[in-house]
């Protein structure tokens, strides 16, 4: 046999079980699976499966980046990611439940409800604050490392009506 016969029954052989590229685009809604997403809830037994985000950018066929929050990487493969129906049924609520982030100097930002506790986290040999957040129009509150939220008027605001906890 030749090189490019080998060649050819390898690429049909590998293609038989290769995934097919879905058809998404910027700007369209889609799920996205929380399976490998760690969130700080007491039972992910009773937790959200899937959240809606739009996508922001198609890196390559199946790689995808979402507009997330800050503490979730945005990037995700397309297995984890559900076409969103466009077309519902008038018994199905349709809002959209993730408002978009602002962009301020070519990066996103979020709007700070209110910040509702501090914790302290061993991290690479160190402890290091993190925030409770509660985000405008978000039902999720999240963790946030202090250096994400340093210069927001929220922590500062929240530094001075907190000036005992702060001292540390």
């Amino acid at each position: 046999m030749t090189m490019t016969v080998t060649q050819q029954i390898q690429k049909e052989t590998v293609n038989q079980k290769r995934q097919q590229s879905y058809d998404f685009k910027k700007e369209d809604k889609i799920w996205l699976n929380l399976k490998n997403i760690h969130i700080n809830h007491l039972c992910k037994k009773f937790d959200v499966k899937n959240v809606k985000y739009t996508i922001v950018k198609k890196i390559n066929s199946h790689f995808f980046c979402l507009n997330t929050l800050l503490s979730i990487h945005n990037v995700f493969h397309s297995v984890m990611l559900q076409s969103t129906v466009m077309n519902a049924l008038s018994s199905q609520c349709t809002t959209d439940s993730q408002p978009s982030s602002q962009i301020v100097s070519d990066e996103e930002e979020f709007e700070i409800e209110k910040i509702l506790k501090k914790k302290f986290v061993w991290c690479k040999e160190e402890f290091k604050k993190k925030y409770l957040m509660k985000w405008v129009n978000y039902t999720q509150l999240t963790w946030e490392l202090m250096f994400a939220l340093k210069d927001t008027v929220m922590l500062n605001w929240w530094k001075l009506m907190q000036p005992e906890m702060t001292k540390s």
